[in-house]
């Protein structure tokens, strides 16, 4: 494989990388960055394209695989980043529902109004904010 094909492949696989992690994970910064990221995947996923077409006659099946490695991880980013994705939510339940207890239990005041409570999203694991309002318990 040559040079080009290699940076492909290696490419390819930074990508899948950073989206799975950005998917994971979702802040504006990283949204923004993997847009970034995207361009640049799309940018050797055409020179995978172009050195397969160049290298054709050279290295006949060897030169599809820098373009195969592209379309592997378009293939496998959406299927790899469900199964991600529910297993940070697994791991991160647990401190979500413990939050939840808390403030269920009285320990984090919660109001009629709805308020946001800044040291209990430090406590659930992943979160952008935990908001809690007293409400009437009707069931």
């Amino acid at each position: 494989m040559s040079r080009a094909g290699k940076f492909v492949v290696v490419a390819s696989a930074v990508w899948l990388a950073a989206a799975e992690t950005i998917a994971a994970h979702r802040t504006t910064g990283l949204v923004f960055l993997g847009l970034l990221i995207s361009l640049g995947f799309l940018a050797v996923t055409v020179l995978g394209f172009v050195r397969a077409i160049t290298e054709w006659r050279q290295r006949r099946w060897r030169a599809v695989l820098p373009l195969a490695a592209c379309v592997f991880a378009l293939l496998i980013f959406m299927p790899l980043g469900r199964l991600i994705t529910h297993a940070v939510f697994d791991w991160s339940l647990p401190s979500y529902e413990a939050v939840v207890r808390r403030v269920e239990s009285g320990s984090i005041p919660s109001s009629a109004e709805a308020s946001d409570i800044t040291y209990a999203a430090r406590e659930a694991r992943l979160t952008y904010r935990v908001i809690a309002q007293k409400g009437p318990m009707e069931l």
